[in-house]
């Protein structure tokens, strides 16, 4: 979960008081818990709502700058080039809205099937292939145009 949020948000700061945020909402609501879908997908949709709600609030600093290097790295040399495409992944990753980045990450970095993400997000199973259809091609778009793999 830490990985979802963190790269929704794309800072340390937010993941933190999200996080923070929704296990104290889901301490709460522990008593609320019907057992109607998987413990993890529950605290999954309580995060991701938490997530949502402070992409929300600090809009304004949704695109907060990454560390730059001091140099640009060779693009030919191994590590140089794996820091290239990883920057260029996050750059097209934060081209997505929360909603499809969220999607993105749940299926295809960790694995969730398309139902499972649907209750997490809590839309249903169209929604989420409709978004990783956007999200794919807007990622594909970004990454032809930065040079990045695709």
């Amino acid at each position: 979960m830490r990985a979802l949020v963190f790269t929704t948000l794309n800072t340390q700061t937010g993941m933190d008081d999200v996080l923070q945020e929704a296990y104290i909402k889901a301490f709460g609501a522990i008593g609320k818990f019907r057992g109607d879908c998987s413990f993890s997908t529950w605290l999954h949709r309580i995060v991701f709502n938490a997530t949502i709600d402070y992409s929300r609030r600090n809009r304004r600093h949704q695109h907060e700058d990454m560390h730059h290097l001091d140099h640009e790295p060779d693009p030919q040399s191994g590590v140089g080039h794996q820091v290239v495409e990883r920057d260029a992944l996050g750059s097209a990753l934060n081209e997505l809205t929360a909603e499809q980045r969220a999607c993105v990450l749940l299926v295809d970095a960790e694995g969730y099937d398309y139902q499972s993400v649907a209750d997490m997000l809590g839309v249903s199973y169209g929604t989420i292939a409709s978004r990783l259809s956007r999200a794919r091609a807007n990622l594909r778009t970004s990454l032809e145009l930065s040079g990045g793999a695709a």
